[in-house]
């Protein structure tokens, strides 16, 4: 079978079986229109996105991180959602490349 119509068939089965998950675990009504629309959003989204990427504009090496310069502030943010008691926290740290730790939380 060639890739296209393989595409397809994989496509075409993963749609059935979200149709049919949405049926069985959200009480949705499973149908022909709504496997064939999800099919049919699934191939057109990922050819957008296959279009979308541009060779010429990929990296052609991997970066790897390097420390900022002195003159840099870096911002670390981190967050945390407690359902059970309804609350949440919030933390932030400004950090100056000299290791001067300025925080607020």
């Amino acid at each position: 079978m060639e890739e296209a119509k393989q595409s397809l068939f994989v496509v075409v089965l993963w749609s059935i079986w979200c149709v049919h998950n949405a049926s069985i675990w959200e009480n949705k009504q499973a149908n022909l229109v709504s496997t064939c629309m999800l099919a049919s959003d699934l191939i057109r989204d990922y050819n957008w996105c296959s279009n979308a990427l541009v060779p010429s504009l990929l990296p052609t090496r991997v970066l790897s991180w390097e420390k900022p310069p002195v003159t840099w502030l870096t911002c670390n943010v981190g967050g945390a959602l407690f359902k059970t008691a309804g609350k949440f926290g919030i933390a932030t740290t400004l950090k100056q490349a000299l290791s001067l730790a300025l925080s607020y939380g």
